[in-house]
Order: structure tokens, then sequence, then C-alpha cells
């Protein structure tokens, strides 16, 4: 699956038409926060659709952005919010290599494993199974909608998009767990 000028504009709409949307349940912070995840998360999005792999930049740049809205926001809750963080990336790395160890094959990559670490960071222990459970809903849907469309020629789908747009969209809304 390779990006192309569509797919760009569909990444683009998605996340302001998202924007347009919850933009009344959002406080000032919260649309600054949106405003400047935007960008990185759809470029990401764009390079992962393109080459299957994550840009570290874009990564660090989702952590220092989680990072100073949370010192601006809610500095006590930092560390616990890094320390989460650490520990997803780490827990989805190993998961992602034992899976490679014993299939041969990538499942769950480490750009996926530290997206999910600066997904973790940003939103908190809490937002966690929300954002596990709302990337693989999406994931499950396009890979569905990839084997529809071209049986044949499936090599996968990046993991990645759907990763950064729930990071999106679960940093307007409260913990369904807490």
């Amino acid at each position: 699956m390779k990006a192309n000028f569509v797919s760009v504009l569909l990444f683009i709409s998605l996340y302001l038409s998202s924007l347009w949307c919850l933009w009344d349940v959002s406080d000032k912070p919260q649309l600054v926060l949106s405003l400047s995840l935007m960008p990185v998360l759809i470029w990401l999005s764009i390079v992962d659709m393109q080459c299957f792999e994550i840009p570290d930049l874009a990564t660090f740049f989702v952590a220092a952005i989680g990072t100073a809205y949370l010192a601006f926001i809610e500095p006590q809750s930092v560390f616990t919010h890094v320390l989460t963080g650490a520990l997803v990336t780490g827990f989805f790395w190993l998961a992602g290599s034992l899976y490679f160890r014993a299939v041969k094959e990538d499942g769950l990559g480490i750009g996926d494993a530290k997206l999910f670490g600066a997904g973790a960071l940003l939103l908190g222990p809490w937002k966690l199974p929300e954002l596990i459970l709302l990337s693989s809903i999406g994931g499950i849907l396009g890979y569905g909608i990839s084997v529809i469309k071209s049986p044949r020629d499936n090599e996968g789908i990046p993991f990645g998009p759907f990763i950064a747009y729930a990071i999106f969209t679960l940093s307007f809304m409260e913990s369904i767990f807490l």
C-alpha cells in the first residue's frame, strides 16, 4: 500500500474533520495539543504507508509534545506518564521481538512499539486500554478492507496510522476506565 496524493488528502481530511467535530468538547490547551500533534501524526502515517517504517523523529515529537503538555497541565503526573510510556514501549518491543523469532515475520515492529509508548506517555496509564483497543479495531478494519480490495496482493498494512489516529482522538476524551 503506497501513499499517494489522494491518501494524503484523506488523512488531512480525516484529522481536520475529527478536530472540527471535537472542537466544542475541548479546552484551549487540548486544542493547542491537537494542533501540535496533527502534522506529526499525519506525517508519520504517510511515511509508514510508503515504507512500513515509523520515523523515530515523529515518535520523538509525539513524546516531546506530550511531555510539554503534561508539564503545563499536570506537572505532578509527568513521572507516571513517562514511566508508563517506557514500560509500554518495552512490553510491545518484547512482544514484537518474540513474535518475530517464533514466526520469522514482522507482526508488530519496533516503530509501532515506540509509537505505542509515546501515546501511552501522552495519554497515561488510564487510557492505555482505549489506545490498544481503538488502534486494534482500526487495524482490523483496515486489514479487512485491504483484503476485500485486493485479496491476492495482500502484503499486510502498516499499523502506525491506526495508532496515530487513536492517539489523536483519545487526547480529546476522558478515560472510560478511570
